[in-house]
C-alpha cells in the first residue's frame, strides 16, 4: 500500500491527513506560537502595510489570520 493524503478544505475548518502503508492515519499539526492545532481555520486575512511610502500587500491564513 502507499500512502494516501486527504484534504478537507471545508468552510470554516479545513483537515489534512494521511494513511500510511501501515494502516496509521496521521493529522497534519499547525503551530502558532506555542498552540498545536490538527485543524486549520479557513479564514484568510489581506492588509496592506505602507512603508517607506510604498505599500505591500500583507496575508495571513488559519490561526494567524485571526490573530492579526
Amino acid at each position: 500500500m502507499t500512502s494516501i493524503v486527504g484534504i478537507d478544505f471545508g468552510t470554516t475548518n479545513s483537515v489534512v491527513s494521511q494513511l500510511t502503508p501501515d494502516g496509521a492515519v496521521h493529522s497534519q499539526r499547525f503551530r502558532l506560537g506555542t498552540a498545536d492545532f490538527d485543524v486549520f481555520r479557513t479564514v484568510l486575512c489581506f492588509a496592506t502595510e505602507t512603508q517607506q511610502g510604498r505599500s505591500h500587500l500583507q496575508h495571513q491564513a488559519g490561526p494567524a489570520a485571526i490573530e492579526a
